[in-house]
């Protein structure tokens, strides 16, 4: 490769960002001028551009070129993770109990754009084992899991990987492995929202094995921090009217409506099911559990 100046085309233009990198390593890679230029001295804007980001031994080009697969391979990590997450929402039983107010995109769209972005990836990330398209809803939860360690393969153990395979546990009733996922997530530091996240997941695991006033606890812990978590203040409902017996409803759901004023209609909807849950196993009728809980029910 020839030492130079960089030809007009590409010129020293400073304020290069990540949004052009692809164009301009395209461009590099092409013209023997530009590649001695930045390997002998980058310009201004890519000086700013590498700041911080070089390594021993490599030139401006190659800097250019990690740049760019750290920013692929995050991007990749994105695409993978939803795939994840539309396998949970294919799941019937899940989505019943959880709602998202932007569901996630078309399976066979997202895989589309992860394969391209594996494709750009260096250090042999592959997106491979990735399936063709989203399989029947009884092996969705599988097919999540194979995502989720294709997702390992890119970002390693993440908290938002843990969180999704724990959420993948539970409704696949692996319940001790699910609580010593979560267990050991609230066990770092985390964020606010991650931590919550953490503890909705374990109240809901601790729930699903009959052990109503861990699950409670868990709850109480967080709506200490965020008193308002709609999740929080509903699995607590639950988790104190079965280990307190029907005597406790009308206090439960008294503490339920102060905490919850008011209730989006996804949200009125997964009361409704937990009111006829607790309906079945109170011997009670679902109307009067949902007038209790300020739904209107009068059956």
């Amino acid at each position: 490769m020839k030492s130079g100046r960089p030809c007009r085309e590409a010129g020293a233009q400073p304020g290069v960002d990540l949004g052009t990198a692809t164009e301009l390593i395209q461009h590099v890679l092409a013209c023997d001028p530009c590649g001695g230029s930045l390997a002998a001295s980058p310009g201004r804007g890519l000086a700013m551009l590498l700041a911080g980001g070089a390594r021993a031994g490599e030139t401006a080009v190659e800097r250019i070129l990690a740049a760019a697969a750290d920013a692929g391979r995050a991007r990749l990590a994105d695409l993978v993770y939803e795939m994840a997450k539309a396998c949970l929402a294919a799941d019937a039983e899940f989505r019943s109990r959880v709602h998202a107010d932007v569901g996630p995109r078309e399976f066979a769209l997202v895989l589309g754009e992860s394969r391209i972005a594996a494709a750009r990836v260096r250090a042999g990330v592959r997106a491979d084992p990735l399936p063709e398209a989203l399989p029947q809803a009884s092996h969705a939860l599988r097919t999540g899991e194979v995502c989720l360690d294709v997702l390992a393969g890119i970002e390693g153990e993440s908290v938002r990987r843990h969180l999704a395979h724990s959420a993948i546990l539970n409704q696949t009733g692996r319940y001790a492995e699910s609580e010593d996922c979560l267990r050991g997530l609230l066990g770092r530091r985390l964020l606010l929202s991650e931590a919550i996240f953490a503890r909705q997941g374990l109240a809901r695991c601790l729930l699903r094995q009959g052990r109503f006033e861990e699950a409670g606890e868990v709850c109480e812990t967080g709506l200490e921090r965020v008193p308002g978590d709609f999740f929080l203040n509903l699995t607590a409902l639950v988790a104190r009217v079965h280990a307190e017996g029907a005597a406790s409803l009308a206090g439960a759901a008294l503490r339920f409506r102060a905490s919850l004023p008011e209730l989006t209609d996804a949200q009125a909807g997964l009361v409704r099911r937990s009111a006829g849950e607790l309906a079945e196993s109170l011997a009670r009728s679902t109307g009067e559990i949902e007038a209790a809980l300020g739904l209107g029910g009068t059956s």
